[in-house]
């Protein structure tokens, strides 16, 4: 149910795979995993792989990846 997957993604952004399109909430869990996992890469910056920090459906979004980006600047973000 969309209020188990947002209380999931609350407790760690990693939870974000359990999220689908057609939940009611989508936009905003999906936000809510975006902000999680800006602030865990802020805290490791260079100190971990981010390909592994960011779960696939958040490396889909350019733009939050170019947001990743300005972050860890080593970070390739397709086009």
């Amino acid at each position: 149910t969309p209020e188990v997957v947002m209380a999931g993604i609350k407790a760690d952004y990693r939870n974000v795979r359990f999220l689908l399109p057609q939940m009611e909430g989508y936009d905003d869990m999906l936000a809510r995993a975006k902000s999680g996992a800006l602030q865990r890469i802020k805290e490791l910056k260079d100190s971990a792989d981010v390909a592994s920090l960011v779960p696939k459906i958040l490396q889909k979004d350019k733009a939050f990846m170019k947001q990743v980006g300005e972050i860890v600047p080593t970070t390739e973000v397709a086009e």
